[in-house]
């Protein structure tokens, strides 16, 4: 659940009243990103990324507002509230008309507001959007431990258990996540098993990864996170850059310094993990480090078990 108010994303196409706005907005220690009220409607993807965002619009004079208007489509973004600065004569209108401004799925306040009324409207967004998140957090996170806990009821094969350990915490977290045996910190040796991407490509955002940010005994550390990629990232972004270096989660989930097994998440660069998705993530750490040890139990030469199998039945003479 988010403890601040989430980033502003102002979009107007007047200089003056960007400058007041921003202005007020410094007042109650609110940064935000300015764009013009066309971009953001035709393209929001390049604006709002996958977290949450206030976004106000300034409508101006000229702008009316009607049930069918573009920034309807902005409020189905998960995440997102909208407040509009509207024209009072704009909003007597609606009020008038069909669909009254308190069914409107955005907040209105009117276009030249207060530092007292903009502060409302801020707080008020802010409160529903960590009311959301914590719903979202809580359901997502109950998901994956009741499918966690059936896995580890109804899997007896280590091989299909550690699979499904990856499907499991890929669908939560929306991420590329993997099991790999390590040369170095910068080598996989091999991928054991993996789920959300093909290995090869895998293999190239291990290599994207930051590895500067990684421990040098990564290998030697026991289910302790590793959280690559944790500088601000900007609100806007007008394209992705593929070869970015890669962010992610990662631990080691193996004991053994001669196998290191380390255990990843992957995304991209723009990703920003909350705490629920670490938690999530350890938890999955820990039944994935049990399938492997098991799997390595069981791929133990039979050479080694001879002897013993042989003193058992000599005494059973």
């Amino acid at each position: 659940m988010i403890s601040k108010r989430p980033p502003i994303l102002l979009a107007t196409d007047n200089n003056s009243q960007k400058n007041k706005l921003l202005e007020k907005l410094l007042k109650l220690n609110a940064a935000a990103v300015c764009v013009s009220v066309s971009e953001v409607i035709v393209n929001p993807d390049q604006y709002l990324v996958q977290q949450p965002t206030i976004l106000i619009i300034d409508l101006g004079k000229e702008r009316p507002i009607t049930k069918s208007m573009d920034a309807l489509t902005l409020t189905r973004l998960e995440n997102l509230k909208v407040i509009l600065l509207a024209d009072p004569k704009a909003l007597y209108a609606l009020d008038q008309g069909e669909g009254a401004s308190w069914e409107m799925p955005f907040t209105i306040i009117s276009s030249e507001p207060s530092i007292r009324e903009l502060a409302l409207a801020l707080n008020y967004c802010s409160a529903i959007i960590a009311t959301q998140l914590a719903m979202q957090e809580q359901k997502r996170e109950r998901w994956v431990q009741k499918a966690l806990a059936g896995l580890y009821q109804q899997t007896e094969e280590p091989d299909a258990m550690l699979a499904g350990i990856m499907g499991i915490t890929a669908t939560a977290l929306n991420l590329q996540c993997a099991v790999i045996k390590l040369k170095d910190e910068a080598n996989i040796e091999s991928i054991i098993s993996h789920s959300g991407s093909k290995t090869d490509r895998l293999a190239i955002l291990w290599k994207r990864l930051p590895h500067d940010q990684l421990s040098t005994n990564l290998m030697h550390r026991f289910i302790q996170l590793t959280e690559i990629g944790t500088s601000a990232h900007p609100l806007t972004k007008r394209s992705k850059n593929i070869f970015a270096p890669t962010t992610g989660l990662v631990t080691s989930i193996s004991r053994n310094v001669t196998q290191p097994f380390v255990f990843c998440a992957l995304g991209d660069p723009d990703r920003i993990y909350l705490d629920y998705e670490k938690r999530i993530f350890e938890q999955s750490a820990v039944l994935a480090s049990m399938a492997v040890r098991i799997t390595a139990r069981k791929k133990v030469p039979p050479t080694e078990g001879w002897p013993r199998e042989s003193t058992v039945h000599q005494r059973e003479l």
